[in-house]
């Protein structure tokens, strides 16, 4: 995970953004998602198909006071035919009506 001060890093200005676990569905056989535990704010993902992996940020840990409010994610390759792909779902908007907007800064 990274945070950066515009949607774009055009200001090249990226800097971590740290998380220690992710909960995970291996092989989507259940509903039920694992919390697990990463070292060094990075986790990698194995070759088993159907899996679902969870990196909750709260928006209180980014440092907005510095001007970073925005979030990047890194994916590696997959191995073999594993399918990678990251989803950000925004949720508990503090205002309502036109003035939140998640994809322009």
């Amino acid at each position: 995970m990274k945070q950066a001060t515009d949607v774009t890093n055009s200001l090249s200005d990226e800097k971590a953004l740290s998380y220690d676990k992710i909960y995970i569905n291996v092989g989507l056989s259940t509903t039920t998602l694992t919390e697990t535990t990463v070292t060094s704010d990075t986790y990698t993902v194995g070759s088993d198909p159907n899996n679902l992996y969870v990196i909750e940020i709260d928006a209180a840990e980014l440092d907005v006071n510095n001007g970073f409010d925005c979030v990047r994610f890194n994916l590696a390759s997959g191995a073999g035919t594993t399918l990678l792909a990251a989803t950000y779902i925004l949720s508990g908007a503090r205002y309502s009506g036109n003035d939140v907007n998640a994809i322009i800064d």
